[in-house]
């Protein structure tokens, strides 16, 4: 599936490419590299971005909410995103009777989670030690926890631990409530990373609701 721009989505070509590279480098906890990634933007007015997903079973926040807003931060500023959809990966895994699946689709850019940075290195590697020009660029976002304690990914078979696509209002209420929310504790908790990577960029603010004696409303 090509994601190209909109008619709406044209004014990138009136940002500079400092404001392109800034948009397009939010969407990674890493960059490798970041002057590659300069240097492409300035170069390329509409790099191709790679993303990829296996939507197997329920669909989570991740795939449905993270992912739309990642892809509409790469398209505004200008990228052409190309998403490989599942029923693409058995035939992946066989190299596309050589072809790797980076290369095939020609990226500038590999905008995966974290968990795939090892073979996003591997294609980097499989570059130098080839000769092999056009490098793609490794944008690795954030991983979101599971809700549960101890939980570093988000898991479709603990339906406790994840926000699936359709749960009902009361369901994503009682699963918030359940979460493990630690007072105090900014590292590793998932309420605060849900509200950073999908609240955030989504409805830019966040309220809650207290009583006057404790504070009143933040």
């Amino acid at each position: 599936m090509d994601l190209d721009m909109g008619p709406s989505q044209h004014y990138f070509f009136q940002m500079s490419v400092e404001e392109r590279f800034r948009i397009v480098r939010s969407v990674g906890e890493e960059c490798i590299q970041e002057e590659e990634l300069l240097n492409l933007l300035t170069k390329k007015p509409q790099p191709i971005c790679y993303d990829g997903f296996e939507p197997s079973g329920r669909m989570h926040i991740v795939q449905g909410v993270m992912k739309t807003i990642n892809v509409n931060k790469l398209t505004s500023a200008g990228c052409k995103v190309k998403i490989w959809i599942a029923d693409w990966f058995a035939q992946l895994n066989n190299k596309m009777g050589g072809d790797l699946d980076i290369f095939f689709l020609k990226a500038d850019i590999c905008q995966l989670g974290m968990d795939q940075r090892k073979v996003n290195m591997l294609t980097r590697e499989y570059c130098d030690d080839s000769k092999r020009k056009n490098k793609p660029i490794i944008l690795s976002h954030h991983m979101l926890p599971g809700l549960l304690q101890g939980q570093e990914k988000m898991s479709k078979s603990d339906v406790s631990s994840a926000i699936f696509m359709e749960d009902e209002e009361a369901a994503v209420n009682l699963k918030i409530k359940k979460a493990c929310c630690p007072p105090n504790v900014v590292d590793g908790n998932p309420c605060l990373d849900y509200i950073k990577y999908v609240v955030f960029p989504w409805f830019n603010e966040f309220k809650v609701e207290r009583k006057a004696e404790n504070g009143g409303e933040k």
